[in-house]
């Protein structure tokens, strides 16, 4: 506050890293808007105490050729939007999927060390239980990894499909 901050965004390809006053703080894969407009955003004034306070921007610059990545510490988290996909950032931080998109080699039964041959589908890069009328476990049942862990950063994805709303 009241000083000048340093900020570098670095975007290449899908993906985009930022630097705060030269410390990394955000690793973000994107493959949705492969280009576009930079914009500097002030937001709106809320309170009294911020009329007529003032922002100011100075030494914008911005590289677009030769571009080589720049080194990233390996506790910052990616937020990866790219479905079943690690970067080799990712892969070199010791992460693994759990699932690849199409088979689901990793995982089998809770009862079973096999995967369910029923109750469980692989499609369109999603792994999904299918309807069994609200009777748990009528289907295929619950899924666990092969795999045990023992120290762990878990990440997923999930959404749940409309239901009856509740009177």
């Amino acid at each position: 506050m009241g000083q000048y901050n340093h900020i570098k965004v670095e975007c290449i390809g899908q993906e985009m890293k930022t630097w705060i006053n030269d410390k990394p703080v955000a690793y973000v894969v994107d493959p949705v808007d492969p280009r576009g407009f930079i914009g500097l955003q002030v937001h709106g004034i809320t309170t009294k105490e911020q009329e007529g306070k003032k922002v100011y921007f100075k030494n914008i610059k911005i590289k677009t050729t030769n571009l080589k990545p720049s080194a990233f510490p390996a506790d910052i988290y990616v937020v990866n939007f790219v479905p079943n996909y690690l970067t080799e950032y990712e892969k070199q931080h010791g992460w693994k999927l759990l699932f690849d998109g199409k088979t689901p080699t990793s995982w089998r039964s809770a009862k079973a060390a096999t995967f369910p041959a029923q109750g469980w589908q692989t499609k369109d890069g999603a792994l999904t239980v299918l309807s069994s009328e609200g009777k748990e476990a009528a289907n295929g049942g619950d899924i666990v990894t092969k795999d045990q862990y023992k120290a762990f950063d878990l990440s997923f994805e999930f959404k749940l499909s409309p239901g009856p709303i509740a009177a």
